[in-house]
């Protein structure tokens, strides 16, 4: 671990994520993470074992920009996703983090004072935001009109709605992308635990098990990042990313089997309905103990709307829009 000089009283430790990132894409989120205004910040730079080494050119772009709260941590082989966020949050020392990833970029510079507002106003420890896609074509941003994630809301908006958070995010797939998300450390260290080692990329399966646990996963109805949309493992199509993430999802079926021990309520019957291997009982199953499930499918269904534009955006219009 190296890195410059860092302030002890940290309000959010944002953790960003490489792996043999391209510079230009690096540089473009940390501009966006060191602009933050009316907050005290950390960074910590956590690579997994990337072929090239940027720290002394990340050492001279902090210090051109005149900015000294950083950390570098770096593997010197890879080990995953999970591992690699692990490690890196437990080098952070804010109360919460956000995790990053080259590419991505906040969505203007006191985005974060308003969010960090929210998050202490209703006492959430988890808590995510909305997002803008886009690709990157040359050196142009072409903003891209995509569903929503989560595309139904309403159940992230009422703070007391658990089993309707839980059908979204187990039984529809209806959840928040990773890269929306800020979460209280302490939280996160506990709940990667459970995963690390087992999980190999999916971090955010984290969040999936705080759910489950009855934690209020809030929403911050509000854009909060601009999201490099297709290069993440929720959006990549790639064929060993989707072999990748099956097997992550086997695990987190193991671990929730493995960890339900009560007799009654949604956990009970949802480890259940994962131990059950036929398909057409597993449906059966599915309706009879979770009749919401054909509701929320059909309002998915209908919400299905797939668009695309090609407004284009700068760096520097972004900041703009937030003003």
């Amino acid at each position: 671990m190296e890195g410059g000089w860092i302030d002890k009283m940290v309000d959010i430790s944002f953790i960003v994520l490489t792996y043999n990132p391209e510079w230009n894409q690096l540089i473009i989120t940390l501009k966006s993470l060191i602009v933050q205004k009316n907050v005290n910040f950390e960074i910590v730079i956590s690579d997994d074992g990337s072929k090239i080494n940027y720290n002394d050119k990340l050492k001279k772009f902090f210090m051109d920009n005149n900015f000294t709260n950083y950390k570098f941590l770096n593997h010197s082989n890879n080990v995953g996703t999970c591992q690699n966020v692990y490690d890196g949050v437990k080098e952070a020392t804010g109360k919460v983090v956000k995790l990053i990833s080259p590419g991505d970029f906040l969505y203007c510079e006191n985005i974060i004072y308003k969010w960090l507002q929210f998050l202490n106003d209703r006492k959430y420890d988890i808590c995510f935001g909305k997002f803008i896609a886009y690709s990157k074509d040359s050196d142009d941003y072409n903003i891209i009109k995509v569903l929503e994630k989560p595309q139904l809301q309403g159940c992230y908006l009422k703070d007391n709605n658990y089993r309707s958070r839980k059908i979204a995010c187990f039984l529809t797939y209806d959840m928040p992308i990773g890269a929306t998300f800020i979460v209280n450390r302490e939280l996160f260290i506990k709940y990667l635990s459970k995963i690390v080692g087992k999980v190999k990329y999916a971090e955010d399966f984290a969040y999936r098990l705080m759910v489950l646990d009855d934690i209020i996963l809030g929403m911050y109805d509000k854009p909060v990042i601009f999201y490099e949309y297709g290069t993440g493992i929720s959006t990549v199509k790639s064929g060993i990313w989707i072999k990748r993430l099956d097997d992550d999802l086997k695990q987190l079926k193991n671990i929730i089997i493995e960890n339900t021990n009560d007799n009654i309520g949604f956990n009970s019957k949802y480890k259940k309905f994962l131990l059950i291997n036929n398909k057409i009982k597993k449906m059966i199953y599915a309706v009879f103990y979770f009749p919401e499930c054909l509701f929320r499918k059909i309002g998915l269904a209908i919400s299905r709307k797939k668009t695309t534009t090609n407004t284009q955006a700068s760096f520097l219009e972004q900041e703009i829009i937030c003003k």
